[in-house]
C-alpha cells in the first residue's frame, strides 16, 4: 500500500508541521510520500504511482486565503480520482468557501471520494449544505492531539503565551484588533503580574504581527521562536499561565497542556475549535472589555478550567487515533 499526503508542508507553519508528524507517525509502517507545492508534473507521477491520496490535515478548502489555492487542492484530489485512486479527507476543517463557484466545486468533487474525517462538527454541516452525501463523514480531532505533552520545570516569573496573526481577508480590522489585545496584555501584567511572551508560528509573517502589537503596548515583553520541530514549540507551553490565541494551534497546543486559553476568531475554525472544547473566544471585532471579561474569568476558574481540558484530551486523544482506524479500516484490502 503506496500513501501520498497532500497538504501545506515545507512553508514554516508549525501547526501544519505538527500535524504532518502526527501523520506520518500513524502510516509509520507503510510506503508513505508527501508531496508539496512545486513541480506539477512530479505531482502527476506521485498521484499515478500511488494506491491511496490523503489530502490533509488543516483547512485546504477554503478561500479566505485565495481562491487559487482553494483550486490547487481541490484539483489535486479532483485528479486522484481521475486517477481510480482511493481518497481519504484526512481530519480537516471545510472553509469558509465565501464563493458559491467553489462551493459548487467543492461540494461536487468531496461527493466523490471513498472517506472523509473532519476535525469539527461544523465543518461536517458545510459539507451537507454543499450536497456531499455518498462518502462516509466522520468527525474526529486534530492529528496534533497525538503529541506527546512535556513536563514543566516549576520556577520564574508566570507567563503570558500569545500568538497572532495576519488577517489576510479583513486587514482594517488588524489595527484595532492589535490595539484592543495591547490594552489586554498590559492590564494582564499590571493587575496578575504576568510576563507576556510571544510565541511564532510561522516566521517572518508572526514576527511583524507581534512587533506591531508589542510597540502598541506599554509594558516589554519577550519574542520566541523556536525554528525547528513542533515537539519545541509545544515544550514552550506548560510554562504559560494563560495563552491568548489567534493561531489555531497553539490553542491547540494549550489544550494539550492544559493551559487555560482564549481564542481570538479570526476564521471559524478558531471558533469551531473553542466550542468543543468548551473554552472562551471573541471575534476580531469585539472590544477590549469583552476579551478583559473573558480573560478575568478564566485566571479565577483555572484550576476548574484545567480539570476540563484534562477530561477533553483523552476524548480528542482518542479521536484523533480514530482517524487512522477508519483508514485502514477502509481501505485494508488496497495493495
Amino acid at each position: 500500500m503506496k500513501i501520498l499526503i497532500s497538504g501545506y508542508y515545507g512553508f514554516g507553519n508549525i501547526g501544519d508541521e505538527a500535524v504532518l508528524e502526527a501523520m506520518l507517525e500513524g502510516f509509520r509502517k507503510r510506503d508513505t510520500t508527501v508531496i508539496r507545492r512545486g513541480d506539477f508534473f512530479k505531482t502527476l507521477t506521485e498521484i499515478a504511482n500511488c494506491d491511496i491520496f490523503v489530502s490533509g490535515g488543516g483547512s485546504l478548502f477554503q478561500d479566505a486565503t485565495s481562491s487559487r489555492s482553494f483550486l490547487y487542492y481541490i484539483g489535486l484530489v479532483f485528479l486522484a480520482k481521475l486517477f481510480g485512486k482511493k481518497v481519504m479527507i484526512f481530519a480537516q476543517g471545510i472553509g469558509p468557501l465565501r464563493n458559491k463557484i467553489n462551493r459548487l466545486i467543492a461540494g461536487f468533487i468531496l461527493d466523490r471520494v471513498d472517506l472523509i474525517t473532519l476535525r469539527d462538527e461544523d465543518s461536517r454541516t458545510s459539507l451537507v449544505k454543499m450536497g456531499v452525501r455518498r462518502p462516509p463523514i466522520y468527525v474526529t480531532a486534530d492529528p496534533a492531539f497525538l503529541m506527546t505533552v512535556p513536563s514543566a520545570s516549576g520556577g520564574g516569573q508566570p507567563q503570558l503565551g500569545i500568538s497572532v496573526r495576519n488577517i489576510a481577508y479583513c486587514p482594517d480590522m488588524e489595527d484595532k484588533l492589535f490595539r484592543r489585545l495591547a490594552e489586554s496584555i498590559d492590564y494582564l501584567v499590571e493587575k496578575h503580574k504576568l510576563q507576556p511572551v510571544f510565541i511564532l508560528f510561522r516566521n517572518p509573517e508572526d514576527k511583524l504581527k507581534a512587533s506591531k502589537v508589542m510597540e502598541m503596548m506599554k509594558h516589554k515583553s519577550q519574542v520566541v521562536f523556536k525554528d525547528g520541530r513542533p515537539n519545541e514549540m509545544l515544550s514552550l507551553f506548560p510554562h504559560f499561565e494563560l495563552v491568548i490565541g489567534m493561531r489555531l494551534h497553539s490553542l491547540i497546543f494549550a489544550a494539550l497542556c492544559r493551559v487555560p486559553m482564549l481564542g481570538i476568531s479570526y476564521d471559524p475554525k478558531v471558533r469551531a475549535f473553542m466550542k468543543a472544547i468548551g473554552q472562551p473566544c471573541v471575534n476580531i471585532d469585539e472590544g477590549s472589555g469583552r476579551m478583559i471579561e473573558l480573560l478575568e474569568e478564566t485566571l479565577k476558574n483555572k484550576e476548574a478550567v484545567k480539570r476540563e481540558l484534562e477530561s477533553k484530551n483523552k476524548s480528542l486523544y482518542d479521536n484523533a487515533n480514530f482517524n487512522f482506524d477508519l483508514f485502514f479500516r477502509t481501505f485494508k484490502g488496497v495493495k
